[in-house]
């Protein structure tokens, strides 16, 4: 482990993991959106409907990992 008081900003670097939180989160809603569409599933090339999982896949784990950053921040905050 490293020690990361008064080399890191905090506060800031949590306010930015949870900006980029937001904006995993607003991708997964509309990549889901997507997904649920009926007119979507049925109609856009399989390829296409994969690709679009695989983003929402990949946004998932991007959440994950970004909660799991602003949880040990704030751990560290304390």
């Amino acid at each position: 482990y490293l020690k990361v008081a008064g080399v890191l900003d905090i506060p800031a670097e949590i306010a930015r993991l949870e900006r980029d939180l937001a904006r995993a989160r607003k991708e997964l809603e509309g990549v889901g959106r997507k997904l649920e569409n009926e007119n979507f599933a049925r109609r856009a090339p399989p390829d296409v409907v994969q690709r679009e999982r695989d983003r929402a896949e990949e946004a998932k784990a991007r959440i994950a990992r970004l909660e799991e950053g602003v949880s040990r921040l704030q751990t560290l905050k304390g």
